[in-house]
């Protein structure tokens, strides 16, 4: 009886332990969320065996991507039905090539011998938008595949009626060529290859989207690489540029279409060398962001690739203004109009605007080249430039007379008709005659009594009625009546000298005295002057 009390408190005891632990497994437990574990998600590889061949850099391995370069999936079509299905949808796909003989499957059924030659992929993986090469590789054009070839003849001693075979030998890996329905890997019948230049070319074979079976072909007898050109319509059905490189040559092949599963290998891209073009486009947009200092450093690369381009010295030099260096900018605007005028480039639009900032350059330094070169910038269609022409002519204007002057009392008589010529003709203020008498009086320094009068003409004709002090209208009569006496018209001369002593000339009485107190020749009226 007590034995019997004691196992059933012991069985009690075991009871309530269970029950304890239980419960604090239940209080110690993290709350299920529902969620399932996530997938680790593989590293994208992001480099690749390559070999150098002449300027191209090759990967040494088939293509053997599941995403495209922006990380997207590639759907895997490894089933008849999947395969043909990408195809008529024009879907990108790949596949692992899929031998079907018993005999073959232990040389490349496994995924580990099948992996070897890459994935197969269609033409519409090639082309996809998101890329199907990795980034900074891309899949190569015709041109890129004759390149190489050229490089592999040219650093071989290729047979002349074979050229194909040595190049293909070359390339190919060292076996793997042959299969098992050919009595065995690595038969006789085939070549292998001696893959002198470490390209590793395996014979992965093609998959056909036509057949009824899986299409796979040509394993262990080709390899075939896909290129990177649109397929074009041969006999209504569109065609795929591939190469097929064998064991004893390659060949250019378009008979398959953009459905079929063709290797890829893929070629480095070059590294892009900025242009002229280039630096100049940045020039100009640090110009729009008014940061100056930085766009004349790219319009001085642009310089340095370009030497012989006026627009990058044009630009440079409108920097340099802006951030008032005058005189380097004045430099390299006029290396740019050099350019101009040895090139003949005078039609380029940026000319006009070229020449008024030159103008610009020069108008506080040299008055003379500013004007020519606003000048010709008028001259090329310069609104801007016209501003500027009035004020520029009359400068010069006024630099000619104080030149003429200055000749004038050196007796430089002919330089001083010249200046007060051209002073003239550039007088923009509308005020000549002083201009005009000076060279009247050159010109009777020179005993050119007739020119000196027309001058005089022309300036008595304006003062006589224009708002002009007595003195300066003495001085013109004055004048005129000393250059007839020259020319021995007294009548005239006389006329003259009286109106001048009537406005109180000193000394045009003692000519009077002298030629006209002879009541006579005295004139009555003013004689009739030609208008000049």
């Amino acid at each position: 009886m007590k034995c019997k009390n004691y196992f059933k408190k012991l069985l009690l005891a075991l009871v309530m332990l269970v029950g304890f632990t239980n419960f604090l497994n239940a209080q110690t437990k993290k709350p299920s969320t529902g969620a399932k574990p996530v997938k680790p998600i593989p590293a994208i590889q992001t480099s690749y065996p390559s070999v150098t061949l002449g300027n191209q850099v090759w990967m040494t391995k088939n293509l053997d991507v599941s995403t495209f370069s922006n990380g997207d999936q590639i759907p895997k079509s490894q089933s008849i039905a999947e395969w043909k299905k990408a195809s008529n949808q024009k879907k990108p796909a790949w596949c692992y090539y899929q031998v079907e003989k018993f005999s073959e499957t232990k040389y490349f059924g496994e995924p580990d011998k099948s992996k070897k030659y890459g994935k197969l992929y269609n033409w519409y993986a090639v082309s996809d938008p998101r890329g199907l090469a990795p980034k900074g590789w891309h899949i190569p054009s015709n041109d890129e595949w004759k390149d190489l070839f050229t490089f592999i003849e040219n650093n071989i001693n290729p047979v002349e009626f074979n050229v194909e075979q040595y190049i293909a030998n070359a390339l190919n890996s060292k076996s793997g060529w042959g299969t098992p329905s050919i009595k065995g890997m690595n038969n006789p019948k085939y070549l292998q290859g001696t893959d002198l230049f470490g390209f590793n070319v395996l014979p992965g074979g093609f998959r056909s989207s036509d057949d009824n079976n899986s299409g796979f072909s040509m394993i262990g007898q080709e390899a075939c690489f896909i290129i990177n050109a649109e397929p074009f319509e041969y006999q209504s059905r569109a065609r795929l540029y591939s190469i097929t490189i064998s064991d004893t040559n390659y060949r250019f092949d378009d008979f398959l279409g953009p459905g079929e599963g063709l290797s890829v290998r893929c070629v480095k891209e070059k590294e892009y060398e900025s242009t002229a073009q280039d630096y100049y486009n940045n020039g100009t947009t640090k110009f729009n962001s008014k940061d100056y200092n930085g766009a004349i450093e790219e319009y001085t690369k642009a310089i340095a690739l370009s030497p012989d381009s006026f627009l990058c010295y044009y630009q440079r030099g409108n920097m340099k203004g802006w951030l008032k260096n005058w005189n380097e900018a004045r430099i390299d605007h006029e290396k740019a109009w050099k350019l101009v005028q040895a090139q003949n480039l005078y039609n380029d639009a940026s000319v006009k605007d070229l020449l008024y900032q030159l103008g610009g350059n020069f108008f506080s330094s040299d008055k003379e080249k500013a004007c020519y070169y606003f000048n010709e910038a008028i001259k090329y269609g310069s609104e801007a430039a016209k501003q500027y022409i009035d004020k520029c002519d009359q400068e010069r204007s006024d630099a000619l007379l104080k030149s003429g002057i200055l000749k004038y009392e050196s007796k430089d008589f002919e330089g001083a008709i010249s200046d007060f010529t051209a002073s003239a003709v550039l007088s923009r203020n509308g005020n000549k005659e002083p201009i005009i008498f000076r060279r009247a009086e050159s010109k009777f320094s020179l005993q050119r009594w007739e020119d000196a009068i027309k001058d005089y003409k022309r300036v008595w004709n304006i003062v006589k009625i224009g708002n002009y002090k007595d003195e300066e209208k003495s001085l013109v009569l004055f004048s005129l009546g000393k250059s007839y006496i020259q020319l021995n018209n007294l009548e005239n001369a006389c006329y003259f000298l009286n109106e001048a002593v009537k406005l109180k000339y000193t000394g045009a009485q003692e000519l009077i005295d002298k030629f006209c107190n002879k009541g006579e020749i005295i004139l009555q009226s003013e004689p009739i002057l030609e208008q000049e």
